[in-house]
C-alpha cells in the first residue's frame, strides 16, 4: 500500500496537507492532477471515482492502485488516521 496526495499547483490547502504529512515522517507520493504523466491520468480517475472535483485528496492505494481509504480537503485528524494505516 502507498499514500498519495492528489494536488494541483498553487493550492494553499494542498500545501497544508503536505505539511501535516511531512510532520509525520511518512513516505508519500504527490500526483499533480494537471500533469502530463500516467499519475495525472490516474489521479483524475480517482477523483471521478470518489465523486470529487477539487483537491487536495489524500488516498491510500493498494498494490493495484485501487483506493483503500481517503480523506478530502485539509482535515488533520483524518490525515493522521490515514498515516496510521500505512
Amino acid at each position: 500500500m502507498k499514500l498519495v496526495k492528489l494536488e494541483k499547483p498553487n493550492c494553499p490547502a494542498c500545501g497544508q496537507v503536505g505539511q501535516v504529512l511531512d510532520s509525520t515522517g511518512v513516505d508519500y507520493e504527490k500526483w499533480d492532477i494537471y500533469g502530463s504523466d500516467k499519475n495525472a491520468t490516474k489521479a483524475q480517475e480517482i477523483l471521478g471515482e470518489l465523486g470529487y472535483f477539487t483537491v487536495p485528496v489524500t488516498v491510500i492505494l493498494d498494490n493495484a492502485d485501487n483506493v483503500v481509504d481517503h480523506s478530502q480537503g485539509f482535515k488533520p485528524d483524518e490525515l493522521h488516521a490515514l498515516v496510521e494505516k500505512i
